[in-house]
This record gives structure tokens, C-alpha cells and sequence, in this order.
């Protein structure tokens, strides 16, 4: 829930003026407060943060949710927050003024974590030397689009992360167990 957004609805319905407006902005406040689960008589607790509501949280991997409840605890200075695991999202119980603090700042964290994560899994290709080999011509030449592509989505900055990740990955040595 947006609360700069609530305040400015709010402010809309209860101020003097068109009465269509006033109505129009009513309905939209309480449609707003439905789909949390409030109703115009929660409006004077949300808006002075004397109440607390679940805000959801999805997540891809188990690392994705340790780090949303990391953050979390983070800013809210705690060890401790009440919250509910589900499969894909984790709701904790926040304070409302800060839900859209904290849901911007993991949203900025998850976006950052899942960029260095990719340009770690490249480092890794690269430093291992995975490399696709084909030996047709047409798989060869569809192979060799397919990089350049890859290859022009990188920003310098990312290939200069890249390049000093690989430095820190180790070599695993491969051997053939039969000889063909």
C-alpha cells in the first residue's frame, strides 16, 4: 500500500469541493483499503502508524529469502520479525509507514543480488572454459550469433566485474574416465 498515494486520496474524498469528485476519490480509497484488508475506518490508525500489516515478499531461491529476511531485519533493527513462509513469498508484519521503504529497498537489493549472480555464473563459464562446441558449420555460425548478442547486452562495468570474479575461481580439473 502506497500510504503518499493513500494520504493524497484521502485528502481528495474529505476536502470541500465537487461532490462527484469527493465520491469518485471515496470509492478508490475504499478499494484501495479492501485489497489489504482495511476499511475507511482503519484509515486515521494507517495514515498515523499506530498499526502494523503483512506486507508479501516473493522470492526465487532459498538465498533470495534469507536475503528479504536480512534486509528486513536490517532496517527494521531487529533480530526478530513476525512473519509467514510460503513457497514462492514471505509476509512479514510492518510497520505501515515503513512497507514502502522496506519493499523499495529489497526490490533495489534483489535486482542488484540477481545482476552479480549472472555476471558470477558468466565468470564461472569462462573461467572453467564451458564452451559449446559444434563442429556443422550452420551450428557453428548460429552459435557464434548467439554470443555476439550475449556479448553486446555486457556494459563495460560488467565485464570488468567479470574479469576480477574469475580471477577468484578456482580451476576444476576435468578428466576423461575412458578413452574414446
Amino acid at each position: 500500500m502506497r500510504l503518499d498515494l493513500l494520504k493524497k486520496i484521502a485528502a481528495m474524498a474529505y476536502c470541500e469541493g465537487n461532490a462527484s469528485e469527493q465520491g469518485n476519490a471515496t470509492r478508490k480509497l475504499e478499494a484501495m483499503l479492501a485489497k489489504d484488508g482495511y476499511t475507511l475506518d482503519d484509515l486515521s490508525s494507517l495514515l498515523h502508524d499506530k498499526e502494523l500489516m503483512w506486507v508479501c515478499f516473493e522470492f526465487e531461491t532459498e538465498y533470495e529469502k534469507k536475503m528479504i529476511g536480512q534486509c528486513v531485519c536490517h532496517l527494521m533493527k531487529t533480530l526478530k520479525v513476525h512473519n509467514k513462509y510460503h513457497d514462492h513469498d514471505v509476509e512479514f508484519k510492518l510497520p505501515v509507514s515503513r512497507a514502502l521503504e522496506i519493499r523499495s529497498f529489497i526490490d533495489r537489493v534483489l535486482k542488484a543480488y540477481r545482476k552479480e549472480l549472472e555476471n558470477f555464473q558468466k565468470a564461472f563459464l569462462y573461467k572453467q572454459r564451458l564452451f559449446v562446441e559444434v563442429e556443422n558449420k550452420q551450428d557453428k555460425e548460429e552459435l557464434d550469433n548467439k554470443n555476439e548478442k550475449d556479448n553486446e547486452k555486457l556494459s563495460k562495468e560488467d565485464l570488468a566485474a567479470i574479469r576480477t570474479m574469475m580471477g577468484c575461481i578456482g580451476r576444476i580439473q576435468h578428466r576423461k574416465m575412458i578413452e574414446e
